[in-house]
């Protein structure tokens, strides 16, 4: 890990006690209905307190965009408060096949129970996961239904984002109502190249 670079905001969160880094520590099987049914509002706030405290670090003050990116607003269920908290903030879904999203996540899970939570059988991991993100998603398209707004417009396909990352980007920054300099588009035309090796999958 590297102290200058960027990271999830989820690490932020672990300390209200509302985390699903806490899966990746402890075999704790429950935990994510637990989580789905709390009041997520004070680690909201909390989190609220942390990204004003980390902008105004800089030297001026940095007034930049956040860009939230931590899976846990979804599989916490906490996208009505993450949304209800930062009331400016606009929500990109990216979707991709579950098939491959379940074993994906099973590969990176996988390291942290062995080291932290010995015991747990591989072949858990993805039952556990598939009713997670069952849940998870049921409670994202409540939210859908409930604002009246449909997925379709903010969802991005994985698969054309491995495609063609440059439209994607530059179409996401067109659903937050950002305007691209010729920089920008240049900027992120060199990180797809630096970035393409690592990724192949289309699924």
């Amino acid at each position: 890990m590297d102290p200058m670079a960027a990271d999830e905001e989820v690490v932020l969160m672990d300390r209200s006690f509302l985390s699903m880094m806490y899966t990746c520590y402890f075999n704790l099987p429950g935990y994510p209905t637990w989580l789905m049914a709390q009041d997520h509002r004070p680690a909201y706030r909390e989190l609220k307190v942390w990204l004003r405290v980390a902008a105004a670090s800089g030297t001026p003050p940095q007034r930049k965009k956040w860009l939230l990116k931590a899976v846990h607003h979804l599989m916490s269920g906490g996208v009505p408060v993450l949304l209800e908290t930062f009331p400016e903030a606009k929500a990109i879904i990216t979707h991709r096949n579950l098939e491959n999203v379940i074993g994906s996540w099973c590969s990176a899970w996988a390291p942290f129970l062995r080291n932290y939570a010995p015991g747990v059988p591989n072949e858990e991991m993805g039952p556990r996961l598939v009713q997670w993100y069952r849940e998870a998603l049921g409670a994202a398209l409540c939210v859908s239904s409930r604002t009246r707004t449909t997925l379709d417009s903010s969802t991005l396909q994985y698969r054309d984002t491995v495609a063609d990352p440059l439209a994607q980007f530059q179409r996401t920054m067109a659903l937050m109502g950002l305007t691209l300099s010729k920089r920008d588009v240049a900027a992120a035309a060199e990180m797809d190249l630096a970035e393409r090796p690592r990724h192949s999958s289309t699924a």
